[in-house]
Formats: C-alpha cells, sequence, structure tokens
C-alpha cells in the first residue's frame, strides 16, 4: 500500500481525510518511540558530563556520612541505606569502602548474626569502633551468653565505645554481672579494653524494678571496666523509690575507675549528693556533665558525710556543664562545693519553666565560683540556655568576673536593651570573638535590641581579628542583616566590616537533642 501524502495537512490549517489521519497516529507513534530513544540519550550524555563524576572518592564518602547522619551509630534502616548507595556504581561502592567510619558505629537490636557483624565491621579498618544496644528485659542465661553482643564483646574485635540502653534493670545486671565474672589468667576481651561506656536505664514505671533488694546499683557499677568516659543515666526517683528517699542507696562506682576517668556524665534526679561524693574522688576528670533534673544538694551534715572545708579540687577540668537545672538559683549550689582552677568552658542549661528564674543568688553563685576557683583568666567559652534573670542589670555583671570570655552563647535567654546598655557601661567582654544570641525572648522591639547590641560591639572599638556575631528570635520577624547594616551606618561610623564585625540573623536555631545519652 502506497503511503499517504501527508504534506496536505502538515502545510495547511486544512482538516484530515480519514486515510491521512490513519497515517498522521502511526506518525506520532513512529516519532514518539524515536523521541524516548533521543531523550534517553540525551540523559545518558548529560549525566556522562555530571561534576559528581569529578569527586574523589573521599569527598563522596564524606557526602555519604552527612546523608546518614555519622557519626551516629547506624540501625537497620540505615544499614540498608548505605549498602544500597553501593550498588549503584564500582565507584560509589569504593567511595563508601574508604569512609571507614560509616562502617566503625552500629545499633544493634536482636538482628544479625555474630559472622554478619564482624564482617561489616572488617570494613572499617583501623578506625575506633563502637556499639550501641538497648536490653528491655532479662533473658535466659543460655540464650544471653550466646547472643550477638555478648559475643562480641567477649570474642570479637577491639571496641572504643558501647552505650547500652536498658528497659529494666535486671537485664543491665545480668549484663554486668556475665562481664564482671572473676577470668583469673584469661586472655582481656573487647569488654576490658573500652575506653567509652554509657548506660542508659529509661524503664518506665509499668516495668520498673527498685534499685534495692537483688539488684542495687553499688553491686552493678562495681564491676565496669576501666574505662576513660563514663556516662551513667539513672531512672526517675518517683518511679523507682516512690515515696522513699534514695540518701541511702550508693551508687558504687569504685575510686578506682573514678580516679582514672577524665570525662564523666551524671545524669540523675535522685535527692542525695551521689555526684558529690563521687567528684572527691575524681583526680583526673578534664570534662563533666551533671544533669540534675530536680536534684537537690544536700547539707553533708545531715547524713554524716564529710567534704574538704575548701571545696573538691578538680585541677584537671576544662569543661563543665550543668543541664536540666528546674530551679537554678538552688541547684547552682553544687558550685560552691568544687574548685576548678583551669576552667575553661561552663555550660548551664536550665529547663523551660515558671521556676527557670535566675535570682541574684544564682548570679551570686556563679561570681563566687569564678573567684574562688580563680579561673578568670582561663574561662574564655560561656554557654546559657533558658534562663530568664530576674534583674538584667545584676546578670550582666557576671560578666565583669570573666574578663577572658571569648565566646558566649545565650539562647532562650531573657534579656533586653538594659542588659547590652549595662555590658556596655561596665566595658565589659573585652576579647570577645563570637557571640551568639539565639531565639531571643520577650523582644517587643527588635530595632531597638539590635540597635543596643551593636551599640554595645562599637564601644569594644575596632579590632584586627574577626568578630561573628549571630542572631536569632523565635518568630519569624521582618528584621535582616541588612536592616543591621543600615542601624550601624546611621551612626556614621562606617560599616560592619570596617569593625572586623560579621554580623548574621537566621530564621531558626539548629535544634540539639539533649535527651540523647549518645550527645555526651
Amino acid at each position: 500500500m502506497a503511503p499517504v501524502d501527508l504534506s496536505r495537512v502538515l502545510w495547511t490549517n486544512d482538516a484530515p481525510t480519514l486515510a491521512e489521519e490513519t497515517s498522521l497516529k502511526k506518525a506520532v507513534s513512529k516519532l514518539e518511540r524515536k523521541l524516548m530513544i533521543i531523550q534517553r540519550n540525551l540523559d545518558q550524555h548529560r549525566g556522562a558530563l555530571s561534576v559528581i563524576r569529578r569527586f574523589p572518592y573521599e569527598v563522596l564518602g564524606r557526602i555519604f556520612c552527612f546523608a546518614l547522619d555519622t557519626p551516629s551509630p547506624l540501625d537497620r534502616y540505615h544499614r540498608s541505606v548505605l549498602l544500597k548507595l553501593g550498588r549503584v556504581c564500582r565507584g560509589w561502592r569504593e567511595a563508601s569502602l574508604l569512609e571507614h567510619r560509616l562502617w566503625s558505629r552500629l545499633e544493634l537490636g536482636s538482628e544479625g548474626t555474630y559472622d554478619q557483624v564482624t564482617t561489616w565491621l572488617s570494613r572499617s579498618g583501623n578506625v575506633a569502633k563502637s556499639l550501641r544496644t538497648t536490653m528491655w528485659k532479662k533473658e535466659d542465661d543460655d540464650i544471653f551468653a550466646n547472643s550477638t553482643i555478648v559475643r562480641l564483646l567477649t570474642d570479637g574485635p577491639p571496641f572504643d565505645h558501647l552505650c547500652l540502653s536498658c528497659g529494666h534493670v535486671g537485664a543491665l545486671a545480668q549484663f554486668i554481672y556475665h562481664f564482671g565474672l572473676a577470668r583469673v589468667g584469661a586472655p582481656l576481651r573487647p569488654w576490658d579494653g573500652l575506653r567509652s561506656l554509657v548506660i542508659d536505664i529509661c524503664y518506665e514505671p509499668s516495668s520498673a524494678s527498685a534499685f534495692d533488694g537483688a539488684t542495687p546499683p553499688s553491686t552493678i557499677y562495681s564491676l565496669l571496666p576501666p574505662v576513660k568516659s563514663l556516662v551513667i543515666c539513672l531512672p526517675s526517683q518517683e518511679f523507682t523509690f516512690g515515696a522513699r528517699i534514695p540518701h541511702d542507696v550508693p551508687i558504687g562506682v569504685t575510686p578506682t575507675l573514678l580516679a582514672g576517668l577524665t570525662s564523666l556524665a551524671f545524669s540523675c534526679d535522685w535527692k542525695s549528693d551521689h555526684i558529690l561524693s563521687m567528684l572527691q574522688e575524681c583526680t583526673n576528670l578534664e570534662h563533666l556533665i551533671v544533669e540534675f533534673n530536680n536534684l537537690v544538694v544536700l547539707d553533708p551534715n545531715q547524713l554524716g558525710r564529710t567534704y574538704p572545708l575548701d571545696g573538691i579540687h578538680l585541677t584537671k577540668l576544662r569543661s563543665l556543664e550543668l543541664r536540666w537545672l528546674r530551679r537554678p538559683t538552688q541547684q547552682l549550689r553544687i558550685l560552691r562545693h568544687i574548685i576548678t582552677p583551669y576552667l575553661t568552658s561552663l555550660t548551664i542549661f536550665a529547663e523551660m519553666d515558671e521556676n527557670a528564674t535566675l535570682s541574684q543568688g544564682g548570679t551570686r553563685a556563679i561570681k563566687r565560683f569564678i573567684k574562688r576557683s580563680r579561673c578568670q583568666d582561663t574561662l574564655c567559652s560561656l554557654q546559657l540556655q533558658r534562663i530568664d534573670p530576674e534583674d538584667p542589670e545584676d546578670f550582666a555583671s557576671i560578666f565583669t568576673s570573666m574578663p577572658g570570655l571569648t565566646r558566649l552563647s545565650l539562647r532562650q535567654v531573657t534579656v533586653d536593651e538594659d542588659f547590652w546598655r549595662s555590658l556596655r557601661k561596665g566595658k565589659c567582654l573585652p576579647d570577645l570573638e563570637e557571640l551568639e544570641v539565639l531565639e531571643v525572648t520577650d523582644v517587643e522591639d527588635s530595632w531597638g535590641f539590635i540597635r543596643e547590641l551593636l551599640r554595645f560591639l562599637e564601644a569594644q572599638g575596632k579590632r584586627d581579628k574577626k568578630r561573628e556575631v549571630l542572631v536569632s528570635f523565635p518568630k519569624p520577624r521582618s528584621f535582616t542583616t541588612s536592616d543591621a547594616e543600615y542601624i550601624w551606618a546611621s551612626r556614621k561610623r562606617g560599616s560592619l566590616k570596617d569593625f572586623a564585625i560579621e554580623f548574621g540573623m537566621i530564621r531558626k536555631a539548629i535544634e540539639y537533642d539533649m535527651s540523647d545519652p549518645w550527645n555526651f
């Protein structure tokens, strides 16, 4: 059958005949198939020109780390994502294998055999290896002894870090007792060589088992390996003891272990002075984190305990964090009992409730701590979060005792124009290099707030060294970095750059999950 001449309908506006319409449909179908082939070839050629093909494998590996939230441990889902990335092409497979950190940190449940896990970890090379696991209940002894986690810590490769989240104290006791058994003449296990250990007991009231009777904490924590970094998160006093106040329940971490620690994080809301008793043994401590959450530091005379009259000397401590203070003024009394002559970083986080007010007594506690420790010249970083100062001028007086401060971070802290005026009049923070004022609360006039902040920076004069300033408000406001430049220029002082000030406004500050014990 002779082909139909379509020139009449292609080059005119006439309607096609029935035969021409049939031919047109066949032609359209044929052209669409050709177009798909052309488009596929076009995409293939464009893909060959992609910049990502030029990325070194080391850069691709770093991108994979960001995508998988490394250094967080990889759970089952993220491990499957990593394997899928390696199946894209040979280059991506090579990139994933070159980034040893991707294979070094695991979060394990009941999945995975010993051979599978050791094969996975073998790809991490010489990078320090970490394990994280959750134990919800006590297992049969035979099943427990043959579990993957137990075999890894007995016969597996060396591990640097172990995080144990326990749903029941009985499960923790079973685990610790198994590894704490005397092994005279036996070779060292990965458990014995741990450098960092997190123990987080997180059970709910329905499954709670009180810390007394067969499993007191003193018999659990006395069997820990000689780690350098230790995190202990104890369960709520209400869930564990009910109406009883646990004055007489010892924690039981041995003095030998405490003396070898360089890092300690202790989370406890028990009404007791356990942290002070422990700190007396921590002669080599460099980093300390204490989560209060309604902890009350008792008068030592009430319990017949004695403390050094001149305070507990932590001569090697460099950083101190006090977290989740529900009543800051009262709970800052812990500062009365410690001396830190070489402290470089102080962080204080309070809970955001009606009791988070920092009174003049709280500011005095901080100033006396700095003066008594004589760390005015070494303290260079201060971070405060969720603090509501009772008196802005009194609050500003804290900074007169910190002349060496180079970094100041205020997040969800109630400060106003008077605060910056007080800092300016007191000529505070002469060496400040980094200032963060994030999620500023209770500010009605954002222009006035920024104006006084800039006047404070202006009063410090010109510098050769750059100063970084970052500000954010909890709700979107019509204020930008350009507005800050305008305010500065209106004072006829040149530009912010002339004063080496790098000013930035952000919509919302990055959230940091403080509830995760891995963050210690």
